[in-house]
Order: C-alpha cells, then structure tokens, then sequence
C-alpha cells in the first residue's frame, strides 16, 4: 500500500527585502525601523527625532551575504520539503 503525500512549501518563501530592523540615531538616540532591503543599498534615511539624516552601511557587505546565505538555505529546504512529497 502506497500514498501520495502533497505537499505545499508556497510558505517559506520570504522576502527578506522588507523584514525590518531598529536603529538607533547617532545623533539624538531616537529609534528608527529600517528595512534590510535599505541597510543593502545603504540608503540615507530621516531620522524621526530629529530629521538628521543617517546613511546607513552595510559593512563588509555583511548584511547581503546574510541575506543570500538564509535565501539559498530556503530555497534547498523547500526542494528538500518539494522532494519529500514525491
């Protein structure tokens, strides 16, 4: 006896992209969310205390290679979970 399993793995896809994350302002200590996405491009944002803007760095690029890293790893579990069903 034999059974199919279905499985669904549409829910581990992220996007890392928008995921956010607090700062702090260097110059009057308000907290600030940013997204990864603009840590990645090292965008300059306002600050919501004090409108100082703040460039953001992504130093040794070390927020992109985290996101690389989590995005490869998901997408080997979902072939795993897809392989899994079969």
């Amino acid at each position: 006896m034999s059974f199919e399993i279905k499985v669904d793995a549409r829910g581990l896809d992220l996007d890392l992209e928008k995921e956010t994350v607090d700062i702090t302002c260097p110059k009057c200590k308000a907290t600030n969310k940013v997204s990864l996405g603009q840590i990645r491009r090292e965008d300059i944002i306002k600050c919501h205390g004090c409108q100082n803007s703040i460039q953001l760095v992504d130093k040794d690029r070390s927020v992109a290679k985290a996101m690389g890293n989590v995005q490869k790893s998901m997408k080997n579990l979902k072939k795993s979970i897809e392989k899994f069903g079969r």
